[in-house]
């Protein structure tokens, strides 16, 4: 018939209620996870009701869409309205440069990657690190900036302030 020893048998119960802790930890999870969709699905449908309008004609409108749970804000022209969400889509070609260029004219003294990227998320604006970088990078070829401390592992670069 079966020839299981004991021990055998314990260690196969053993398996069993790891199997169901996991299965109990995957379900809290899922759970969790649902209560979050549901928590952003009532943001998007909140910011929807109260869609900002543009005050003046340079303004295009704006507008909230989703997919899955992510929100996009689309616009065009200047910042977003005082009070509302950030612009993070449709920028122009070379808008991330721009934008760095201004920020960079704004720096009060060296300034590095994480200064620049904390001015623009301050003033509404969302660019990756990786784009600031690219931009700091290309400008730094160019000698339009000057790096005068090299990054290293999580140390960024720390550039010069030019006086103007």
């Amino acid at each position: 018939m079966f020839d299981m020893s004991l021990d055998a048998l314990h260690e196969e119960m053993r398996e069993l209620r790891r199997i169901e802790e996991r299965v109990a930890l995957l379900n809290r999870e899922i759970e969790e996870r649902q209560k979050l969709k549901a928590a952003y699905s009532l943001v998007l449908e909140d910011l929807a009701r109260r869609s900002p309008k543009p005050s003046n004609g340079e303004r295009a409108q704006w507008s909230a869409k989703h997919e899955i749970g992510t929100l996009i804000l689309e616009g065009h022209g200047g910042q977003p309205p005082p009070g509302t969400l950030p612009k993070v889509l449709a920028r122009d070609y070379g808008e991330n440069s721009r934008l760095v260029r201004e920020a960079i004219s704004k720096m009060t003294s060296d300034y590095n990657i994480r200064d620049i990227h904390t001015h623009l998320r301050t003033r509404g604006w969302i660019i990756e690190m990786s784009a600031i970088a690219t931009v700091l990078n290309r400008l730094k070829r160019n000698g339009e900036i000057t790096e005068i401390a090299a990054g290293s592992g999580r140390r960024p670069a720390l550039f010069k302030k030019e006086n103007q």
